[in-house]
């Protein structure tokens, strides 16, 4: 499966910790589970990952499902 088949299927948003000290970004994959990846001062840290590194983490996890699959 190439990445540009999942990445429209996966949705990445900035959101702040619950202690709103802190920023996420919330990855929910296709089935709806909900994963969040690292800690960010602000929300343009958060969604400069997004831009940048995400397509990255997208390849990374299709690797292993299909070492694992």
């Amino acid at each position: 499966m190439l990445m540009t088949d999942l990445k429209p299927h996966v949705e990445f948003e900035p959101v702040e910790t619950k202690t709103g000290a802190e920023w996420q970004v919330r990855a929910t994959l296709p089935s709806g589970k909900q994963v969040y990846l690292g800690v960010f001062n602000t929300q343009a840290e958060a969604r400069e990952w997004i831009a940048r590194k995400s397509d990255a983490w997208l390849h990374l996890k299709a690797c292993e499902a299909s070492r694992s699959g």
